[in-house]
């Protein structure tokens, strides 16, 4: 009988899931912010228990500032264009993430995962990804002004062309790192 109720539970969760993100593949950016808050506020987006994952979401110019998304998954999901102000994604899973365009300007990344994310054009000022992984992201054209990258994987990352002016850089690993035009940075 627990198999019947772990298939059921994996039913419910499924449909769950393909209804939040058909509903927000429709909405525009303060209607995904309302669907979004409700969803961690109600502990179904967030943690390792999460009932509905967000991965691939369509968070397109999503209006998300502020936003407290403390270890949300948001793997692979699409927020070109959308505002992170002062969110708080700590912890949060954006590993292959479409940010390109975003405005992030101080949000809390600490602890976050964002390999292989496209941050292109993303701004970054001010924020805190310290401890964050950024493996292989393209952050090409990114401002990442005064960001806190200390501590954080920054391994075989596209920063050519990004605004660096006070960035954090101490106990980063850079290995393999584009910067400036076409360098790369060895270890």
């Amino acid at each position: 009988m627990r198999t019947l109720g772990g298939q059921r539970n994996n039913v419910i969760r499924e449909v769950a899931r393909a209804r939040t993100l058909t509903a927000l593949a429709g909405m525009d950016g303060p209607r995904k912010r309302f669907v979004i808050t409700f969803l961690y506020e109600l502990s179904l987006i967030n943690g390792h228990d999460e009932l509905i994952s967000l991965a691939n979401a369509d968070l397109e110019e999503a209006d998300l500032s502020g936003a407290e998304l403390f270890g949300a998954n948001l793997d692979r999901a699409s927020l070109a264009y959308a505002n992170l102000e002062r969110a708080r994604l700590t912890s949060a899973l954006l590993n292959g993430a479409g940010l390109s365009n975003a405005n992030m300007t101080h949000s809390l990344l600490v602890d976050a995962r964002l390999n292989q994310a496209d941050l292109r054009l993303a701004i970054l000022r001010d924020s805190d990804a310290s401890n964050a992984s950024l493996f292989s992201a393209d952050l090409r054209g990114a401002d990442v002004s005064e960001v806190n990258f200390a501590g954080a994987n920054l391994r075989s990352t596209d920063l050519r062309g990004a605004v660096m002016q006070g960035a954090i850089l101490r106990g980063a690993d850079l290995t393999g790192a584009l910067i400036g035009n076409d360098s790369s940075v060895e270890s």
